[in-house]
């Protein structure tokens, strides 16, 4: 998905909740800056679409997302947003400003320190014997992730 398909997806949803819905999922600051970076005559490959934010997207309003082609589509993103917020969310963070690998390098160092702790506390009662994690915590994949 390219970033302006992406950046449009973002801001019309987020137009349609504080809109239509009365739920705002972003701070008017916040639309304000993800709009600006609309360009309107940049096509992604989805006519209807790229036709609608070319002749009605406005940066300085919302009130656009009224005439949007596809409001069911947006309703729908909104309910997974509320439904499961959690898991939907990168929708509406950024891109990281680093690389991937490096977020997941991360996250398995935090993850090493919690399960360094609870070793240390005896909290762990069956561990893996590769990597010493506790082995219930995966058990869909056969215990472990190593």
């Amino acid at each position: 998905m390219s970033v302006e398909t992406r950046n449009r997806i973002r801001v019309a949803v987020a137009a349609y909740t504080y809109e239509i819905e009365s739920r705002p999922i972003m701070t008017d600051a916040d639309f304000d800056e993800l709009a600006g970076r609309i360009e309107p005559n940049v096509t992604t490959g989805k006519v209807r679409l790229d036709r609608f934010f070319r002749d009605e997207f406005s940066p300085h309003t919302g009130q656009w997302v009224h005439k949007h082609p596809d409001p069911k589509g947006l309703k729908r993103i909104f309910r997974m947003l509320t439904d499961d917020f959690k898991y939907n969310r990168d929708l509406f963070e950024p891109y990281p400003a680093e690389p991937e690998y490096m977020v997941l390098a991360r996250n398995a160092a935090r993850f090493e320190q919690q399960n360094a702790a609870k070793r240390a506390a005896g909290e762990i009662k069956n561990p893996c014997r590769v990597c010493g994690l506790d082995v219930t915590l995966n058990p869909a994949f056969g215990g472990c992730h190593c």
